[in-house]
């Protein structure tokens, strides 16, 4: 029933509050999964928050993941250079640069499907069979670094921004 005067609720919700969804589920991906977990892309590690770190780490090619992750999260925390709102691009390229195979290494765009400024950005790179994935960003302090289980459908990262290098 209808009652005069009154405007249907908009039940579909509005671009920005499908961007926050989007978001939140992918935090809840970096942050939520446990080693536990028998699906693919869940947690192996225990994520790297904000990292610091007294010497710069060395990159062990015959090293698994794990071992290389804080060569991972203190590639990107240089790439950023306090900038949490670079060009996801550029991040990606620093990890080309550094020791990572070119290969695989993703990325999503800093910008949402609406063309606003994206809270956090993603990228990954495959190294020994797994995916060391950073999420940086405005809305988070530093970064965040982990090592997932690549995807079952290949790849680290999931969804329509996700760019790889060639």
């Amino acid at each position: 029933m209808l009652l005069a005067g009154r405007r249907p609720r908009n039940v579909g919700g509005d671009v920005r509050s499908v961007a926050i969804a989007g978001m939140l589920a992918a935090a809840l991906v970096l942050t939520g999964c446990s080693a536990s977990s028998p699906n693919a892309g869940s947690s192996s590690t225990t994520p790297l928050a904000n990292p610091t770190f007294s010497a710069a780490p060395t990159f062990n090619a015959s090293g698994s993941a794990q071992e290389n992750l804080p060569f991972f999260a203190y590639t990107v925390q240089q790439a950023i250079g306090g900038n949490a709102s670079i060009e996801t691009g550029s991040v990606a390229k620093a990890l080309k640069s550094s020791a990572f195979a070119t290969t695989g290494i993703q990325y999503n765009s800093e910008r949402t499907a609406a063309g606003l400024a994206s809270d956090t950005s993603f990228v990954a790179a495959p190294f020994a069979g797994k995916c060391l994935v950073a999420q940086f960003g405005p809305a988070i302090d530093g970064i965040r670094a982990l090592v997932m289980e690549p995807l079952k459908q290949g790849g680290c990262l999931i969804g329509t921004g996700v760019q790889t290098l060639r």
